[in-house]
């Protein structure tokens, strides 16, 4: 299975398998396993996943592949554009006080919340400041720092618990972790971590959603107020 869609991915990208797995340095004995039916390692899946732009659950699962000439186009200019896309990013390090505190008012959190994994989120007031969302530099905040690469565990688990909330928001207009996983956008791995607080054994599926990820719940799922109602709950428009 998972070596019939390799197969059929090179072709609609008019690759040869050999110099996909050149490319992410797998070795040839490696392919020739897959090609004998062994089940590949989780690194080498998500590795060509990424490389074709499709998901790991896509990979390995057993529904068909379906690549239009549209897609196969999709495909190239994503890969084009990748490297300016992973040389725009910043690391993550620090997150200030002052901003600590403004992104606990606005979300609607407490502290420890926002440096405690092992803490679900439930709203730290009843009564919502309806003005909250107004505060666009906060929310633009909020943005920047789920679109920066995390350098340390703090602004990792910063990511993850800003994750949470949107998620959290989402399952008030019933959006579901099976909504998500569904539409194909998501990483099912990563969703499961943040939905169930349990680790995978792949380390970098345990991050927060990324602005993209995001940007992606607000155009598939068409959310009235966008952003600012994921990390509200609030409609302000």
């Amino acid at each position: 299975m998972f070596w019939e869609k390799c197969q059929k991915l090179c072709e609609y990208n008019n690759q040869k398998m050999r110099d996909v797995a050149k490319n992410l340095n797998i070795s040839s004995a490696t392919i020739t396993k897959w090609k004998n039916g062994t089940t590949p390692n989780p690194k080498y899946v998500n590795e060509i996943a990424n490389y074709f732009g499709v998901s790991v659950d896509y990979l390995l699962n057993e529904d068909e592949i379906s690549i239009t000439p549209k897609t196969k186009r999709s495909f190239f200019s994503t890969l084009i554009a990748l490297p300016q896309r992973w040389a725009s990013l910043a690391k993550g390090d620090t997150v200030s006080d002052n901003e600590i505190f403004d992104i606990k008012n606005y979300v609607n959190c407490s502290m420890q919340f926002l440096f405690n994994e092992d803490i679900k989120y439930k709203p730290f007031h009843e009564q919502v400041d309806i003005n909250c969302p107004k505060d666009l530099h906060t929310l633009f905040l909020i943005l920047r720092i789920l679109d920066k690469c995390a350098d340390n565990e703090t602004y990792r688990i910063i990511q993850v618990q800003l994750s949470r909330i949107v998620l959290f928001h989402l399952e008030q207009i019933n959006i579901t972790q099976k909504d998500l996983v569904d539409s194909q956008r998501f990483q099912s791995q990563k969703l499961d971590y943040l939905y169930t607080g349990q680790k995978n054994k792949d380390k970098t599926c345990n991050y927060g959603l990324n602005f993209s990820d995001i940007s992606a719940v607000v155009e598939y799922f068409d959310i009235s107020g966008d952003f600012q109602f994921l990390f509200t709950g609030l409609d302000y428009r």
